[in-house]
């Protein structure tokens, strides 16, 4: 059956194709193809698939395939493993048509994995690679099908469970500078048992990854910003020596006080005293002048920052960056297919991965309010100047440089079990109808570890002197917490052991927990038969539950870890049940111009425990004028549920001030309640509260907000259209033509719904503006997010219960579409009257030309412009999205000797945010992967290639979100080396 299916597969997506010579199929199984349920003979289904074969996903030098996946046209590139800030923790995400990692479904052999993020995507990490026979790519929605998320395609690893025999493999990869290392190794094993009426394989592999410093490499070497002029220091500003500036209002008796200071330590050019002008502290507490640019004088200590201090005094952060992210991963998975009657097959399967990674930061930043009087470590000399300058206070900005680098170590878990029952039930009218019934359960766990964060609390009392009730520290060596230490954090390396040893956070790890249970159980069969063949059926049931913790440490949950972002624990879930159904009906066959015409659709009904519904529906159909030509076209509809992060998330209490821009527009005062549409306004604040009057005033002078999850969020929706057409050489062309084939599809996705959130400020004044609220209604998206108090009418903190939410929120728009094509041909050039040893030639071709893509990000706002052929900073609509992208591979393979060259194509980009000298335009990208095998003999195959052939380097250009360029989509490692061998048995 996998046979039959691979060699469909290849006939409806020639770019996939695997064979090197096109065989006439004399009898094609029943098959179930991804995008429908219904098993069918001889078709192309009507969604548009690409397939990728375990021959390609081989032929590259790493274990983690999402690196090949993401050169396909159809995918943009998530975190990967040369992302460092932000960083992936090993986890790999696939984002189809850049329209987000959560709005395309991930499945493996048809069916749903545990989900390895808040927002419901998978993480591919945890899959094995060593059993992938093929991954199935469709386009445009499929939750008629699939269920909720399938709003921008589904991406299907089926793996094999028929394997017999034994398999031992190895690799080795090492890049052109001779670092970045992998080992892959590996185990398969499968047979059958019981007089064949049952199979089992087991897979398991191991590899490791070294990690890569930002210095190895010449464009992240230093931190600096490159132009058509030249480059140039973009360091930190927050140094290990800790800094603080002259207030901008000091007067000119304050700056004579300094320069005096100054004066005294030889200081010849006063001008670089001035208001706002940035100072340091040497090791021995002395100031010196760190400048702002504009020069240093005065500076004694030991320049850790990277740059001469005499030209520019900044912190070179990348030396302690990673650019590649060290990895090491086990995984086991095995399959179990056992026949209890002829008409019940018993099967499951049992996945278990564990993988660790790391990600490394310059040291910690932060800023400390010293007071001058009582910090005791302050030089007397600086105290007394600073006291005669007329500062009690100073921010210092000091990176806590003693610590180590910020470091967060990754160690991620995941196991998914199931267990279903299949097989064929009695005929029906003469009809065979087939059943599926499965349950899974799956869990993925990831603990994160922070290393090298100082601790709020503690460096506030070590400052302080370590007054009575300071906390204690963390356990030391001694069993015993440590004692609070002064803390002397002026000048470099002054921060002692027994200082480091207080201050520094310990024992901070974060625990994610997702579990997932699925059930489902379908039927398929023929209802009856019609003049051009048998209208299909198929109906089932599915129930689904995902739970989700998330709790961080306490320095993250209260803000008191220094250097890291703050966050809330989150916890929740919910469940789900549905009923779907799909139909197929063949209305003409085998007639002049008619050689195929059907229809299909397929509805499925979704009842959610969050107070939810949801339909969701495909039609289409496909037609074939004559057997080399079809035509296909699909409508669907399909929703993203709202991810457990978006709807539990902690909600946060903010207090922001109330200002002249922002007065509360009910306010009798207010620009709105004083313009042309002041009756409209009232009458709307009136429908607010009861307690608004044409002479209220608004009473406070903060607002009470707040963000987080959003429980009433509804699931975003996307329709999808598709059409194309499938072209096979006919029959009459020569020979030598007759394996050439292509596919042309259009698509078109728009989401609506889209979840996302809007600032206070925007929701209270768009509210009461006809440009966004033309009838002035309450149940405007604006007005939605305004809750006044009950008794006064208040949204101030003045109030009991009013309050302005910038919680999540359904409010924006996504546009995506553009032209997918494939060809695929291969030649057995010995047929054609040429030596044997010229062997057999296979091209292969994928393409996209993305047409458009927009969003819309709050109702009532413009569309943006096309972000096709725009290249940016990496947020949402600002990444790199080509207009021509393609992944062409040519084959040539002569009895048990192949080689491959693989060529991927990126088109150029422009980034609109440059400047008139910023490097604003990459030209287009080739990228090339060069692999050949060998097999020995029936036992031993060797193997080996080279990634990024010819060492492309990547490129810089003005937006640059990691040292000047995009590292998810260009190659920032280089030419890569590797080697291997397969043994069977």
């Amino acid at each position: 059956m996998i046979g039959s299916a691979a060699l469909l597969a290849m006939a409806a997506t020639p770019a996939a194709a695997q064979q090197d010579t096109a065989q006439p199929a004399t009898q094609v199984e029943e098959i179930v193809v991804t995008g429908s349920r219904i098993r069918v003979r001889d078709t192309t289904g009507t969604s548009p698939i690409v397939t990728v074969g375990a021959e390609q996903l081989e032929e590259i030098g790493t274990a983690t395939i999402e690196t090949y996946l993401n050169s396909l046209p159809q995918l943009s590139p998530s975190l990967t493993k040369t992302n460092n800030n932000p960083s992936s923790g090993g986890a790999a995400f696939l984002d189809l048509r850049q329209l987000g990692t959560s709005r395309g479904l991930t499945l493996v052999n048809g069916r749903r994995l545990v989900p390895g993020s808040s927002n419901g995507a998978v993480d591919i990490s945890i899959l094995p690679g060593g059993l992938m026979d093929r991954v199935e790519i469709i386009t445009g929605g499929a939750s008629a099908v699939y269920g909720a998320d399938a709003v921008s395609g589904v991406v299907n690893f089926i793996l094999k469970d028929d394997f017999e025999g034994l398999q031992v493999s190895g690799q080795y990869g090492i890049s052109g500078e001779n670092d970045g290392e992998e080992r892959q190794y590996g185990l398969l094993m499968g047979g059958a048992f019981a007089d064949g009426r049952g199979h089992m394989t087991f897979a398991a592999s191991h590899n490791t990854r070294d990690g890569i410093a930002q210095t190895a490499r010449d464009i992240s070497r230093t931190a600096e910003y490159c132009d058509l002029d030249g480059c140039y220091p973009n360091g930190s500003f927050t140094t290990g020596d800790g800094t603080f500036s002259i207030s901008p209002s000091a007067t000119d008796a304050q700056l004579a006080t300094y320069r005096t200071y100054f004066t005294g330590r030889g200081l010849t050019d006063p001008s670089l005293i001035y208001a706002g002008q940035r100072l340091g502290f040497n090791p021995d507490g002395s100031l010196f002048i760190a400048g702002t640019g504009d020069g240093t004088f005065g500076y004694t200590g030991p320049n850790t920052n990277g740059w001469n201090p005499d030209e520019v005094f900044l912190y070179d952060f990348n030396p302690v960056n990673l650019l590649q992210s060290p990895y090491e991963r086990t995984n086991f998975y095995t399959t179990l297919k056992y026949d209890i009657t002829d008409r019940i097959e018993f099967y499951g399967d049992a996945l278990f991965s564990t993988y660790q990674s790391s990600n490394q930061l310059a040291e910690s930043p932060a800023a400390f309010s010293i007071p001058v009087a009582t910090t005791g470590t302050l030089s007397p000399a600086v105290k007394a100047l600073l006291t005669s300058a007329g500062v009690s206070n100073f921010t210092l900005s000091r990176r806590s440089v003693e610590l180590g680098p910020r470091t967060y170590n990754y160690n991620t878990t995941a196991y998914q079990a199931t267990g279903g029952f299949r097989g064929d039930l009695p005929p029906i009218f003469g009809n065979e109808w087939h059943y599926d019934v499965y349950g899974s359960f799956g869990r993925y766990e990831s603990r994160q570890e922070f290393v090298g964060f100082p601790e709020g609390n503690r460096i506030r009392a070590a400052l302080a002197g370590c007054p009575t009730g300071s906390p204690t520290g963390p356990v030391g060596s001694s069993g015993t917490p440590s004692v609070c230490v002064p803390l002397n954090p002026f000048g470099a390396n002054n921060i002692t052991q027994a200082q480091v040893d207080y201050i520094m956070a310990k024992g901070q790890f974060q625990v994610t927990a997702i579990e997932q249970k699925n059930v489902v159980g379908s039927v398929t069969g023929d209802l009856f038969k019609l003049p051009a063949g048998a209208v299909s059926f198929a109906l089932g049931l599915e129930y689904r539950d995902i739970a989700y913790d998330d709790l961080p440490p306490e320095g993250v949950q209260t803000g008191s870890l220094l250097g890291g972002n703050s966050a809330g624990p989150v916890s929740g879930g919910y469940d789900v049940w549905e009923v779907f159904t799909e139909l197929r009906v063949p209305l003409l066959a085998d007639m002049p111009f008619v050689k195929y015409l059907g229809l299909e659709g397929g509805y499925r009904a979704s009842d959610y425990s969050i107070n939810q519904t949801t339909d969701t529906w495909k039609y289409g159909g496909e037609y074939a004028p004559v057997d080399w030509l079809r035509f296909r076209a699909l409508k669907q509809r399909a929703v993203r549920a709202p991810s457990v992060g978006e709807l539990f998330a902690t909600q946060a209490e903010g207090f922001p001030g109330v200002t002249s821009g922002n007065l509360d527009p009910c306010d009798k005062d207010s620009a709105q309640r004083t313009g042309a549409n002041a009756a409209q306004v009232l009458q709307l604040c009136q429908l607010q509260s009861s307690q608004i009057t044409a002479t209220w005033d608004s009473v406070g002078t903060q607002y009470r907000t707040f963000t987080g999850g959003n429980q009433n969020l509804a699931p975003e929706v996307a329709d999808s259209t598709t059409i194309g057409a499938v072209f096979r050489s006919p029959s009459n062309f020569p020979t030598w033509m007759s394996s050439l084939t292509a596919t042309v599809d259009y698509f078109n996705i728009e989401i609506e719904n889209v979840i996302s959130s809007v600032g206070f400020s925007t929701s209270l004044s768009r509210c009461f503006d006809p440009t966004y609220n033309s009838s002035f209604n309450n149940t405007n998206i604006y007005c939605a997010a305004i809750k006044r108090d009950t008794d006064t009418g208040y949204l101030t903190s003045a109030g009991i219960n009013g309050s302005i939410s910038a919680q999540a929120a359904n409010l924006a728009t996504f546009k995506a579409s553009g032209v997918d094509l494939s060809v695929s041909y291969n030649l057995n050039l010995a047929d054609y009257g040429m030596p044997a040893w010229a062997g057999r030639l296979g091209f292969s071709t994928q393409g996209t030309w993305y047409k458009n893509q927009q969003s819309q990000n709050l109702p009532g706002d413009p569309f943006s412009e096309n972000f096709v052929g725009g290249i940016g900073d990496g947020t949402p609509g600002e990444t790199t999205l080509p207009e021509y992208k393609f992944n062409t591979r040519f084959s040539w393979a002569y009895e048990d000797v192949s080689v491959s060259l693989r060529w991927s194509y990126i088109d150029s980009v422009v980034d609109d945010a440059a400047g008139p000298r910023d490097i604003g335009e990459i030209d287009a990208y080739n990228y090339f992967y060069l692999n050949g095998s060998w097999s020995v003999n029936d036992t031993l195959e060797v193997f080996g290639g080279v990634d990024n052939l010819f060492d492309k380097a990547p490129p810089r250009y003005a937006s640059g979100f990691q040292y000047q360029t995009d590292p998810s989509t260009y190659d920032v490692i280089g030419r890569y080396f590797y080697v291997g061998a397969r043994a069977r048995f």
